[in-house]
């Protein structure tokens, strides 16, 4: 049972619960995710009681964990083509906007035939701000939209975002 998203770790007759519903004992679970989701904060937490067994020193050193979180748009295009052929970068970081780095991903792996592929990643503010909506994709996107448009100038439409 290897591989199973975990919904619910309890140390007591329920033992562990997974995203399908199956309950299991193990006598050694390894949880390989975000801090803030192990200590169940704030909408997308492991339920159960595992937390209150463990040393209070290393839930407290677990919860000064930060994340240097981003949102990160991606646009595809045609394979072979190049959005942005006016552009003599394949990566580029600005120091001001919500936009602050942009690659063109395809050519930055060295790999030009494939889907031309744009990675835009915010700076760290913008999705801290965002951090507690429950949908905040749709103006985010938008928002991320208008400030590429000045950075390198009009986007191309992508086949797929």
């Amino acid at each position: 049972r290897l591989g199973k998203q975990v919904t619910d770790l309890s140390l007591d007759a329920a033992g562990v619960l997974t995203v399908d519903g199956a309950a299991c004992d193990y006598d050694v679970v390894i949880l390989t995710v975000p801090v803030p989701q192990i200590l169940g904060q704030p909408r997308l937490g492991v339920l159960g009681n595992f937390v209150e067994h463990v040393n209070p020193d290393v839930v407290a050193a677990l919860d000064r964990v930060t994340y240097s979180s981003r949102h990160v748009l991606s646009l595809a295009y045609e394979p072979g083509s190049d959005p942005f052929p006016h552009l003599p970068w394949t990566a580029k970081y600005f120091n001001s906007g919500v936009v602050r780095f942009v690659a063109k991903d395809n050519l930055k792996r060295q790999r030009p035939d494939e889907a031309a592929t744009i990675l835009v990643h915010t700076n760290v503010p913008f999705t801290i701000e965002r951090m507690e909506e429950d949908s905040p994709w749709p103006k985010a996107e938008a928002e991320i939209l208008a400030d590429l448009e000045e950075k390198p100038g009009p986007i191309p439409p992508p086949v797929e975002k």
